[in-house]
């Protein structure tokens, strides 16, 4: 299987480390991280670096700079979300690091420009799908993926 790019890879790597920031990786964050090791598409090189990085741990520090795709920066943000809490304990390390990761990842964002574009991007689709019986099924979250993928 051939590898994913770098940037995407280290994203990976990145969620690795978020279930380490508490201190304890729970049966579940170890779940979500063996079931993405077997179904993303991974070289072997690849996947032992993440088994390695879940049985030592890894940190954010060391793998951020390397998330070079805005689109997989976004996705770390998004995912760190879901990890922090899947197992029910967004602990206050947890709480601390995410605000640091999104300033990051924010930082040079105008979101007031950019939520202005969501309304026109959601105006825009609504507007397409009545007009378009042969709607191609985008939903407003793809729109605005594809939108955020041009900066």
């Amino acid at each position: 299987m051939n590898a994913m790019n770098e940037s995407k890879f280290n994203m990976w790597r990145g969620c690795v480390a978020i279930v380490f920031l508490d201190g304890v990786v729970s049966p579940e964050e170890r779940k979500w991280v063996e079931e993405k090791c077997t179904k993303l598409p991974l070289s072997d090189a690849q996947r032992q670096i993440l088994l390695k990085d879940l049985a030592q741990g890894v940190k954010l520090e060391d793998v951020l700079d390397k998330v070079t795709d805005k689109p997989d920066r976004a996705f770390l943000v998004n995912t760190f979300l879901v990890l922090a809490n899947i197992d029910k304990n967004f602990a206050p390390i947890e709480k601390e690091n995410f605000k640091k990761l999104e300033a990051l990842i924010l930082k040079g964002v105008n979101l007031e420009e950019a939520a202005l574009e969501a309304k026109s991007i959601s105006i825009s689709a609504y507007e397409n799908k009545s007009k378009d019986k042969s709607y191609n099924g985008y939903s407003l979250f793809n729109l605005m993926v594809e939108h955020f993928k041009k900066y």
